[in-house]
């Protein structure tokens, strides 16, 4: 405070131990809501799978775009924070694919299940926050209020692999676009 004349939180705050770098990405019309819930599911599945605090902080919020970053307080090294991180968002996208052993609970069969139950319900809980989010994407697509640099964006929020998303993007893009058509006739 003595420095800058306003309070400043630093990497020396326990609450942020380890942070990302502040990710600003474009929005357009009100997506920014979409946004931060894929940010915050992953934020939520990443504590879930690997038992670490993962929090998110919002440092800006226009029409035009939001700022961000997650952090933690826990203490692990950074390498395997940001190993962690990656790791995750692969998981995350791997869940669209979802385990058997999720259809064989719902059809009654617990007893033969081969997966542990927390990461069942990680599992159903991860996949139905994202097709929450892919259900209101749809939505605004089939309303002309959605673009394909908008589903970029979204991606955005979650990357941490060097991959490039614009043909992740542009596949999730149509496939909203697709489903939201059968939907529609």
């Amino acid at each position: 405070m003595a420095k800058s004349g306003k309070v400043e939180i630093g990497s020396g705050c326990i609450k942020y131990r380890f942070q990302t770098e502040v990710r600003t990405i474009l929005i357009g019309e009100s997506n920014a809501s979409l946004i931060l819930e894929i940010a915050g599911t992953f934020a939520n599945y990443f504590t879930a799978q690997n038992g670490v605090n993962l929090g998110l902080e919002v440092t800006e919020r226009t029409s035009e775009h939001i700022a961000f970053f997650y952090f933690t307080d826990e203490d692990i090294q950074e390498e395997e924070f940001l190993a962690r991180l990656r790791w995750t968002e692969q998981d995350l996208w791997n869940l669209l694919a979802a385990s058997p052993d999720v259809f064989q609970l719902l059809d009654g069969s617990a007893e033969a299940l081969t997966t542990p139950q927390n990461a069942i319900i990680n599992t159903v809980d991860g996949v139905s926050a994202l097709i929450g989010t892919f259900f209101r994407v749809g939505i605004r697509i089939a309303m002309g209020r959605w673009r394909e640099n908008d589903t970029t964006s979204l991606l955005e929020a979650i990357r941490f692999n060097p991959d490039s998303i614009e043909a992740r993007a542009a596949s999730l893009h149509k496939f909203f676009w697709a489903d939201t058509q059968d939907r529609i006739s």
